[in-house]
């Protein structure tokens, strides 16, 4: 098996390297231009939704799986028209759901297997640490941030492996992380109350971390990629990025530059280091 040594990070959220040596030869695998499977979580709106259509302009993608809430409008994924395109209702709370999904999926992409798996499903809730204690809202934040994202992937990691295995196969799994949630970076609780929401992209990340190690030797890279403050429900109207901008650089890092260099890391949206 491949172990990875403890990573060394330098330089901020802007820029810096990152290194970590091992037997693993980062170019003994390699991802060709193969058609690919992509199945994106909460793609109803902001950048969820902005993923969406980048990645349906790309010719080499066979099929996007955009999923949402039952509840969820989906208007502006209806007026999509492309085959490509199959909208699914998959709430990442439930797991009959997921796994009813994961069927789905399979009955379509069959060998091909699914190439990437983005998590991008989240919700912000203010949180005042010196008013009242809301212990549902704060397990609610870490539920769905965090831990629907482990059931999510564990449900459908079968299928990412089915594509591994294919040769040249594009295997990956995107976590959308927050530059938030970096525990070196964190600048206290009181800034935009945002103390929940930070501890479960904290959590969040660990999981890119230690998950995306194990996966190396499954050719498969799960990378944490933030898009940085995105004009969204989350980031808010005075975010200084718009959807789209944003996901411009995520769908051309994981069409054509993501490799097993990147695997366990936190980045921004153009691949640079972020600190843990």
């Amino acid at each position: 098996s491949t172990i990875l040594p403890p990573l060394v990070i330098t330089g901020s959220g802007g820029g810096g390297g990152s290194s970590y040596s091992s037997s693993f030869s980062p170019h003994s695998f390699s991802f060709s231009l193969t058609m690919v499977n992509v199945l994106i979580t909460g793609s109803n709106r902001g950048i969820g939704l902005a993923l969406v259509k980048e990645f349906l302009k790309d010719q080499r993608v066979k099929n996007v799986f955009a999923t949402h809430r039952d509840t969820a409008d989906i208007k502006s994924l209806n007026h999509i028209k492309d085959k490509r395109l199959k909208v699914i209702t998959m709430d990442i709370l439930y797991d009959d759901e997921i796994m009813k999904v994961v069927q789905q999926v399979s009955d379509i992409v069959g060998d091909d297997g699914l190439n990437v798996l983005i998590n991008n499903a989240a919700v912000m809730y203010d949180y005042d640490l010196a008013g009242n204690c809301l212990r549902k809202l704060m397990c609610t934040q870490m539920e769905v941030n965090a831990a629907s994202h482990v059931v999510v992937t564990q449900y459908f990691l079968p299928l990412v492996r089915r594509a591994a295995k294919n040769p040249g196969g594009r295997a990956m799994i995107i976590n959308l992380a927050d530059s938030l949630g970096s525990i070196e970076l964190c600048d206290g609780a009181t800034a935009r109350n945002a103390a929940l929401y930070r501890m479960s992209k904290a959590a969040f990340n660990m999981f890119t971390r230690a998950l995306g190690i194990d996966l190396v030797k499954e050719k498969i890279t799960m990378v944490g990629l933030t898009p940085g403050r995105t004009k969204t429900e989350i980031g808010g109207n005075k975010a200084e990025f718009s959807p789209e901008a944003t996901a411009m650089p995520i769908v051309d890092a994981v069409l054509n530059k993501i490799t097993v260099e990147h695997a366990s890391l936190f980045l921004d949206r153009h691949l640079n280091p972020i600190k843990f």
